[in-house]
């Protein structure tokens, strides 16, 4: 009987995991183009720091 486990596989596809990144890849970039298309720029962002307590 043939043992299928013995050896490791002779053509490994890569088909897949390159699929998947590439739809991963576009996926992010539509969800950014989305968003910026939803953002006008105009939204100011404030980091207000703490304030040093000196003695």
């Amino acid at each position: 009987m043939y043992d299928r486990e013995r050896w490791p596989e002779q053509r490994a596809s890569t088909g897949l995991p390159v699929g998947i990144m590439l739809l991963s890849a576009l996926a992010i970039t539509a969800y950014l183009a989305v968003g910026g298309a939803f953002s006008d720029g105009s939204d100011q962002v404030v980091v207000y720091i703490p304030q040093a307590i000196g003695k």
